[in-house]
């Protein structure tokens, strides 16, 4: 089971390669925005900003968060309705922004 695990993880990682940055952007607004913020820059301290963070590095960690390695019960919920492309779609958006903070 862990290695499907890890084939599933490295079609998704492919996928990331692959991703639509407007469609990652639409489905960003819905998503993401109301806690990172509409450009990736969140407004609290205690949550992440996401633009321009790597993109090996948001497909990993939003893959943890759907399969339960992350334990963080709002990301957890999020990930869980998101497509592997919808992920791929949003980590292609979210690395293509400039961190111009």
């Amino acid at each position: 089971m862990e290695n499907m695990d890890r084939m599933d993880s490295m079609d998704d990682m492919d996928m990331a390669m692959k991703g639509d940055v407007k469609r990652g952007a639409q489905i960003a607004k819905m998503t993401c925005a109301a806690c990172h913020g509409g450009a990736g820059h969140s407004a609290s301290d205690d949550l992440p900003n996401l633009a321009g963070q790597d993109a090996m590095y948001l497909m990993s960690s939003l893959m943890a968060y759907r399969s339960g390695k992350r334990n963080v019960p709002a990301m957890a919920a999020i990930a869980a309705k998101l497509s592997g492309q919808d992920i791929a779609d949003v980590v292609a958006y979210y690395s293509s922004l400039e961190d111009d903070r």
